[in-house]
């Protein structure tokens, strides 16, 4: 399990009033907004990985539904010279695969996200899982709260 981590920011809660309610499906945005927003804070947990701007905090995480799993497994570059920086970088790319193709143990398919995020000061690379029988999604949402 990932331990959570907060740098200069207060964390919005991801599966607790009132984001459950307010927030989720009218603030999806793409993961291109990011590029030029200067980081001012950033947190994490296996349940979501959230950056704060200047205007805004944007959220990676995975609206639940029913036999699906999906969770942060790994970050890398995480340090406090991104405070600041400004962002260069956005972009995701998916491998997804079925049961035999990618080990899998309870479900039959599974989806991997590769997230990298690069600043002038460095880079931050995230990982996500997912996992379902092949019906529900196993990919991340991206949403911006403005602030």
């Amino acid at each position: 399990m990932i331990e959570k981590l907060e740098m200069n920011m207060k964390l919005i809660g991801v599966n607790n009033k009132p984001f459950d309610y307010l927030y989720r499906a009218n603030n999806r945005c793409s993961i291109d907004e990011l590029v030029g927003k200067a980081v001012r804070g950033l947190a994490y947990s296996d349940e979501y990985f959230q950056i704060l701007t200047d205007d805004c905090i944007y959220i990676f995480y995975h609206e639940q539904d029913c036999c699906e799993s999906v969770w942060l497994t790994q970050v890398d570059g995480i340090s406090d010279k991104l405070i600041g920086s400004r962002i260069v970088i956005a972009e995701v790319v998916t491998k997804t695969g079925e049961h035999g193709v990618i080990d899998t143990d309870e479900y039959d398919s599974i989806t991997w996200s590769f997230y990298k995020i690069g600043t002038n000061k460095g880079m931050i690379d995230f990982r996500w899982c997912g996992e379902s029988n092949g019906y529900y999604s196993e990919t991340v949402d991206l949403i911006k709260i403005e602030v």
